[in-house]
């Protein structure tokens, strides 16, 4: 990691910034968010950020997500914070960013984004459709989406397989059934379903799909000094992730990001 002598923990105070403004941003206009990730199980096992973690990552109900977009384009501080929109002309993926002006965070991967600053990812809650073949078939168009965005950006991933599949989608993919398959991925977000999902993040199919009552609620715990919210059923929400999620990985398995620069 080529940094200018930034140590994690400076990353981390980084990411505090942001998501102090984005919590009052959200009280000031009513929307409800969760952590979640490694975020959630932090503030859980360490009441603070995993030691080596140096990133944040927060999901809101789809109505309170887009409720979200439209209070960053209409409020947010555009001279603190850049508003990294889901599926807009430098950034085709399928969840949104916020991020930190005056700074750098550059990824391996990172080939067409318009801005490289410190961010914090923010993930819609999919409803979930109540049988499995639905379900299942939401899963699989989210996934068809994130490889074809995935090849858009210029990601390169070191697995052959994955190459493969990312090539054969983008040939024979386009933008109107790109907007298909978006569609049957959030055709249930008007429907009361009983389960909730993160689909358009690295999340495997076991994990994919959460009951909507370990949300519910959310349950303020301490992160850092300050309070936030967590999924009301923490408890539940953590071990369906993460197993037996106050056992510590083995210590090849604490890393973070391994950014190729990092300015703040």
């Amino acid at each position: 990691m080529k940094t200018q002598k930034v140590s994690i923990r400076d990353i981390q105070l980084k990411l505090l910034d942001i998501i102090d403004y984005i919590d009052e941003l959200c009280k000031k206009n009513k929307i409800q968010y969760f952590l979640i990730g490694g975020s959630a199980l932090g503030a859980v096992r360490h009441k603070g950020f995993i030691p080596w973690d140096d990133d944040f990552d927060i999901a809101m109900t789809n109505e309170n997500y887009l409720k979200f977009l439209k209070v960053c384009e209409e409020q947010l501080d555009k001279d603190r914070y850049f508003f990294q929109r889901e599926a807009s002309e430098k950034w085709p993926l399928y969840f949104t960013k916020i991020r930190m002006n005056g700074t750098v965070f550059r990824e391996p991967d990172a080939m067409c984004e318009s801005h490289m600053g410190i961010f914090i990812d923010v993930f819609s809650l999919e409803n979930i459709a109540d049988g499995i073949v639905a379900s299942t078939w939401q899963y699989i168009c989210s996934k068809i989406v994130i490889a074809r965005t995935l090849a858009q950006r210029g990601y390169m991933t070191a697995t052959f397989g994955k190459r493969v599949v990312m090539s054969i989608i983008k040939r024979i993919s386009n933008r109107a059934l790109e907007k298909v398959l978006i569609n049957q991925v959030r055709r249930y977000n008007k429907e009361e379903t009983k389960r909730l999902g993160i689909l358009f993040g690295n999340v495997r199919f076991k994990n994919a799909f959460i009951p909507r009552e370990f949300f519910g609620t959310p349950e303020y715990i301490e992160f850092e000094g300050r309070f936030l919210p967590v999924p009301g059923m923490t408890h539940e929400f953590l071990r369906k992730n993460f197993g037996d999620y106050m056992k510590l990985p083995p210590k090849e398995k604490q890393f973070g990001h391994l950014p190729e620069e990092v300015i703040l």
